[in-house]
């Protein structure tokens, strides 16, 4: 797995849409490289707008990265209800997908 090196943390600390969804195809055609530093910027998000991209974007990692089902467990307790919907999204995929793979 290649290393990326969006410069996240500080990026996502905005408000902006326009600016969050420039970020979230950058994160998209990054692949699973980036989840390291989505994980790592997930507390140096001090906007909840940011924090929420984090996770919406760790859904599809939840199964196969350990790291991303661990934040959602985490970001369950996240002051914005916004994030934390996006949370439970991240465990129940991750939670449905390891269900599946174990039925086959």
């Amino acid at each position: 797995m290649k290393k990326s090196k969006l410069n996240l943390a500080e990026r996502l600390n905005t408000k902006s849409w326009t600016v969050l969804h420039k970020i979230h195809s950058e994160i998209i055609a990054a692949g699973d490289s980036v989840v390291p530093e989505l994980i790592d910027a997930y507390d140096k998000v001090r906007f909840w707008q940011g924090r929420k991209l984090i996770v919406y974007a760790l859904i599809i990692y939840g199964s196969t990265h350990r790291e991303a089902y661990e934040l959602g467990n985490k970001a369950l307790k996240d002051r914005s209800s916004l994030v934390r919907q996006d949370a439970v999204v991240l465990i129940a995929k991750a939670d449905s997908d390891k269900a599946l793979i174990r039925t086959n």
